[in-house]
């Protein structure tokens, strides 16, 4: 089940909806990435941390044209902002989290914004789109079910993040992490078939942490910044267990410590050709060895690295590197479309390389190579 695609049927068709998950499944964050994609305003708004005069409006006192003094009601500045987006042709998604960990009163009030489109005596444009979410009650702190007319306002969706969307989003400069700790956790959760990639928000959890989407996408933040400041193993271990858990830390220590079974990217590359590959026993080494390589020409994307880094890519033709060169061919894909050097980008855009048709079913960057 593809969760955002659902939530962007009901965008297109501006209906509001409500995403219901475990917490850490990107409900928020891939609202605001799919909004940012589509060129629209996104806000977000805690209701929990809401009064309900912040949707119904304060009364105020002001003067008229006419020099009579009359009462209005001003809702929050966000409602303001996007009827002013909708005035300069911008569509808004609203997005109210956190929903049924609401006051009842104030979510009362939403329902109201929702159906008439009337925040306070603002007149809401239908150039606004409504997206709700919310974790289920027996996780969530103070939360509770909905009520009937509320439930009934709403598509309601099942929200779980795929581990195909999830390796995108985190392998996009959206992510905010590093390419080689992205890949990195890719690379670690792949090998594992994705176990690990979630648990059970259960009871279990309680005062622990435990593996969701959100918490390995923490993890390439702490593991990037840790690389630039020379971070002691034993800190990163305690790090790790405190984002992932004791026991996956261990496992993902281990996979960290492969990489030193590896010659430094640029060696490889100067024998890209000849560099002997990992057997097929080991596709923890594949792993990381495709991610590195992919990685380095990523960070360094001079034309002799990228077709050298293609040429390793493409010796996984036709054996049981491949599905590891595809993470290495994605990572590498980016030096397409960085937006920090968009001249080495198009350079390297018109000089494409044969091995490249080998991934274009894998993933979508390649998919526009014919474009100059």
């Amino acid at each position: 089940m593809n969760s955002l695609e659902l939530m962007r049927v009901c965008w297109d068709a501006n209906v509001p909806c409500i995403s219901w998950g475990a917490p850490g499944e990107g409900k928020s964050d891939l609202a605001d990435a799919e909004a940012n994609n589509r060129g629209w305003n996104y806000s977000l708004i805690i209701l929990a941390n809401c009064d309900p005069t912040d949707v119904g409006g304060l009364p105020v006192t002001v003067t008229g044209t006419d020099g009579r003094t009359v009462v209005t009601r001003l809702p929050a500045k966000v409602f303001n902002d996007a009827v002013a987006a909708d005035a300069r042709g911008e569509i808004t998604v609203i997005h109210f989290d956190e929903w049924n960990q609401a006051a009842p009163l104030n979510r009362a009030g939403v329902q109201n914004v929702m159906t008439s489109r009337m925040a306070g005596d603002i007149k809401l444009p239908d150039s606004v789109r409504f997206y709700l979410s919310c974790n289920d009650p027996k996780i969530a702190v103070g939360a509770g079910d909905l009520y009937p007319p509320e439930a009934n306002r709403v598509v309601h969706i099942q929200w779980e993040l795929g581990s195909d969307i999830w390796k995108d989003y985190m392998l996009s400069s959206k992510s905010k992490v590093e390419t080689a700790e992205a890949g990195l956790i890719v690379g670690f959760l792949e090998q594992k078939g994705w176990v690990g990639f979630r648990q059970p928000a259960d009871s279990a959890a309680v005062n622990k942490p435990f593996c969701t989407p959100r918490s390995w996408h923490m993890l390439g933040k702490i593991l990037s910044t840790a690389r630039k400041n020379g971070t002691d193993n034993g800190v990163v271990r305690q790090l790790v267990a405190g984002t992932v858990g004791d026991g996956m830390a261990t496992e993902f220590m281990a996979f960290l410590k492969i990489r030193e079974e590896l010659a430094p990217p640029a060696e490889i590359l100067a024998a890209c050709d000849t560099y002997e590959l990992p057997d097929y026993t080991r596709p923890d080494l594949s792993y990381l060895l495709f991610n590195a390589v992919g990685a380095y020409v990523l960070d360094n994307p001079s034309m002799d690295n990228w077709e050298r880094g293609w040429r390793f890519m493409g010796r996984a033709k036709d054996n049981s590197h491949f599905d590891k060169a595809c993470l290495g061919a994605t990572i590498m894909s980016k030096a397409l479309s960085m937006p920090h050097a968009q001249k080495q980008s198009k350079k390297l855009r018109k000089n494409p390389r044969p091995e490249m048709a080998l991934f274009l079913p894998a993933f979508r960057e390649l998919a526009s190579l014919g474009e100059k």
